[in-house]
């Protein structure tokens, strides 16, 4: 510190001086700071002696010491510059005093001066400090001064033309912005003075930019790996291992890595995505078209690939509805199975399964199991599965009648839950016609009538008009004459159900059986044959379509032959017994009276017509056995079997008819010939006085008959003749038995009438002539009256073909 020269510091001019003071004085100064080691001070400064009388007149002050400095606190947020950054800051505070006068007095103010001039932060320090003297101060500047750099304030012309060529490697942003720096910029002439440098110092762009984002407070993005080079600096570069690792190598490589992933995501993802789906496309497909050429098995085995390849939800649906259509049950039960399994109980699949399982298979335990742990377990009083539900129950009601009520309590449910909505009224209906609840299903009618479209699907509507037309013709006993009475609309419904359900065979055989109670044979036999075409391609055929189907060939064949053409009637009735004969043996329908009649009808025509009564006895014996049981079909029996001679069982046949039918005279006329034969005369004696007793009360009623000109008279007087001759021989045996010759007498006057009943019979009316020949009655009197040994009193044995009043099958008549 010696050998630093003394500064003489120029007086401060008072305030009226500085007043006078000229600004062009300061542009005058040299503000050049001076370097470390103070080398322009030379003969312009005082001796160093100055210093320490500064010193020694500010003793009076705090004391102070310059490494106090050192510890001075920093801000963390105070913006630093590294190296040259930080020399810059330093001589911009020494440069800081261009343009500022220092006083003459400053460093000999006195110590007055310490109550005036205060610096919060630098004389707040503690009593009892105080300088040590400017030995301390200059050492102090002068380790930091020395530890700086000389900026030079010129520059040369060959580092101005490097200045110019490094300048204009920089990006286009940061040169724009150090040429707005220097040329404009509110900087010192030492900070661009010290850009300049580091430009020339060739630092990195990015530290040259921060620089500039700092002085002009802005941004000044530097784009990636920005970089000029010289040719033979970027010929060296190419030449070392790093570029060709970086810019030959390495973007080979990412390249050929990127062409490897995105071949292998386009392979995969085509495989995934487009060749699986299409291979089991194509699996699927060969698998539909095995089923549509009933190779079934193989169907099955081209479904497992096309599964074991790619899962597609709709060929399960579409092979179980095949499966379906083929009737085979078995595999679509199994597809089913599989596709509840496979897609989480499937609300749709669950359904249709139910609703195989209700009409094809008849299986309504398993539907009930279906619906309530695959379908309404998971998906909680869904209304189709409620109402599938309450069909299933419905169905099952026609095997086992407790289940109607479970039926009405789920359709009470829906309608509970969700309002009377008119599907879930309809189902209502459904259950009380089933039920046979006539009071319930009027009100129900009416409610859908009265709309203006009527709500009712065509089932429904089908069933509806089909019901009532039932209760209008064929009331069952007990049925409400008043309620009968109500109905008034029934070819309205038919008409409407026809027209709502064209494709619905039932639709047209209503119709049919409407036209035959109102005598249009020829519309009925036009809508039958319609039901029929359509009953062939029907589904699903459950047993009561079954029967439906059946009764309608009955029907038909009723129609041909009350046309007399029998050959085409026997045709029908053969069809429905051959479609009913087959339903049985797969124990799909039960029996039922309209089989039963349709058998009766078959066995009128080999019995009246063929006169075949071996195979009339075989269908009227089914027709018993399919509940077709009345007094004209065991009387026709017992007829067959009084002709086979096979008198005890066609004594009991004749038993069961008069039980049933007392009044009929013809089963009393055959009743007491077949005791007769069987040698019971007695019993048989009072059969035919039971009979000649209703036989005098109807000739008294009818009074003079004429059996030539009514056919009703002619076929009392037959009977009549027949009746007391068959007593008179009865009497006749059994006065021979018993020796009561007044039976002889008795019987002789019953010969008498039964000749008087023929001769009116055969007497011409218009000539009064009798014709030639005599009857039995006339030669049994012969007998008694000229007895011979050989001879025994005879009766009629033929007995009547069907009971009283019925009609007779015959032949049309020959033209």
């Amino acid at each position: 510190i010696d050998d630093i020269p003394d500064i003489d510091f120029p007086a401060t001019p008072s305030f009226e001086q500085s007043a006078d003071i000229d600004m062009a004085d300061f542009d005058a100064m040299d503000l050049t700071p001076p370097s470390a080691e103070f080398p322009s001070m030379g003969d312009d400064t005082n001796d160093l002696s100055e210093f320490n009388e500064f010193a020694s007149s500010t003793k009076t002050g705090p004391s102070m010491d310059v490494d106090d400095f050192a510890n001075f606190p920093i801000p963390d947020d105070l913006p630093i510059l590294e190296d040259t950054e930080d020399a810059t800051a330093e001589d911009t505070s020494v440069d800081g005093f261009d343009g500022f006068s220092l006083d003459d007095n400053i460093l000999h103010a006195d110590s007055s001066a310490e109550d005036e001039f205060h610096i919060p932060g630098f004389s707040d320090f503690a009593e009892g400090t105080s300088f040590d003297g400017l030995d301390e101060i200059t050492g102090g500047v002068s380790a930091r001064k020395s530890s700086k750099k000389d900026i030079p304030l010129e520059i040369t012309e060959v580092d101005f033309s490097r200045f110019i060529d490094l300048l204009a490697r920089y990006p286009l942003n940061l040169r724009m912005a150090v040429e707005e720096y220097i040329s404009e910029g509110a900087g010192s002439e030492l900070q661009k003075m010290e850009l300049v440098h580091l430009i020339l110092e060739e630092t990195p762009f990015k530290r040259v930019a921060r620089i500039m984002e700092d002085r002009l407070n802005r941004s000044i993005p530097i784009p990636k790996d920005f970089e000029k080079k010289t040719a033979a600096e970027y010929e060296q570069e190419k030449a070392s291992l790093k570029y060709l690792i970086i810019n030959k190598i390495l973007p080979a490589a990412i390249l050929f890595t990127g062409i490897s992933i995105l071949t292998a995501c386009v392979i995969f993802l085509s495989w995934q995505f487009i060749y699986r789906p299409i291979a089991a496309e194509s699996l699927y497909k060969r698998g539909y078209a095995a089923i549509e050429d009933a190779r079934y098995t193989q169907s099955i085995n081209l479904f497992d690939q096309a599964v074991r390849v790619w899962n597609k939800k709709k060929w399960y649906f579409r092979y179980a509805r095949a499966y379906r259509e083929k009737k085979q049950f078995i595999s679509a039960e199994t597809m089913y199975e599989r596709l509840l399994n496979r897609f989480k109980n499937d609300r749709r699949a669950g359904l249709e399964y139910a609703e195989m399982l209700r009409t094809d298979l008849r299986n309504f335990e398993k539907a009930e199991t279906v619906l309530r742990r695959r379908v309404l377990d998971n998906y909680v009083n869904d209304p189709e599965g409620m109402m599938l539900l309450g069909d299933t129950y419905l169905d099952w009601g026609e095997e086992v009648p407790e289940k109607y009520e479970d039926a009405k309590a789920m359709y009470s449910t829906l309608i509970e839950l969700y309002g009377r909505k008119d599907p879930y009224l309809a189902r209502m209906m459904r259950y009380f016609i089933r039920t046979d609840k006539l009071v319930e299903v009027l009100p129900l009618k009416d409610h859908f009538i009265s709309k203006r479209k009527i709500a009712l699907g065509a089932p429904d509507l089908v069933e509806l008009s089909g019901y009532l037309l039932d209760k209008r013709y064929t009331p069952a006993p007990g049925d409400s004459e008043q309620l009968r009475s109500l109905i008034d609309d029934v070819r309205t419904l038919l008409e409407k159900a026809l027209k709502a359900g064209p494709e619905i065979p039932e639709a047209f055989y209503n119709m049919g059986r409407f036209f035959i109670h109102n005598n249009k044979m020829d519309q009925a036999s036009s809508a039958l044959e319609g039901s029929l075409t359509l009953f062939e391609t029907a589904s699903p055929m459950s047993p009561k379509r079954v029967l439906t189907r059946v009764d309608a060939y009955r029907l038909l064949g009723e129609l041909r032959a009350n046309d007399k053409e029998y050959l085409l009637a026997q045709g029908f009735y053969a069809q429905g017994m051959s479609l009913y004969e087959q339903q049985r043996k797969n124990r799909s329908v039960s029996q039922d009276s309209k089989v039963g009649r349709l058998y009766a009808d078959s066995a009128d025509v080999d019995y009246f017509i063929s006169n075949d009564l071996a195979t009339a006895k075989i269908h009227y014996s089914r027709a018993l056995e399919e509940l077709y049981d009345n007094p004209s079909v065991r009387y026709r029996i017992g007829y067959i079997d009084y002709q086979n001679q096979e008198y005890e069982a066609a004594m009991q046949q004749f038993n069961r008819a008069y039980a049933e039918n007392q009044d009929d005279k013809n089963i009393r006329f055959s009743f007491a010939n077949t005791l007769f034969r069987r040698g019971n005369l007695f019993a048989s004696q009072g059969h035919y006085e039971r009979l000649m007793e209703s036989l005098e009360a109807e000739r008294l009623r009818k009074g003079i008959v004429f059996p030539q000109a009514r056919t009703d008279h002619g076929a009392f007087v037959e009977q009549y003749m027949k009746t007391s001759n068959n007593l008179g021989v009865t009497l006749s045996r059994l006065a021979r038995r018993t020796g009561d010759s007044a039976k002889n007498g008795r019987a002789l006057a019953l010969f008498s009438e039964s000749t008087r009943a023929w001769d009116s019979l055969t007497r011409n009316p218009e000539t009064l002539v009798r014709a030639a020949g005599s009857n039995l009655a006339f030669l049994n009197i012969q007998n008694m009256t000229h007895p011979r040994a050989e001879f025994i009193p005879e009766l009629y044995i033929d007995i009547p073909k069907t009971l009283e009043g019925e009609p007779i099958l015959k032949q049309r008549e020959d033209r």
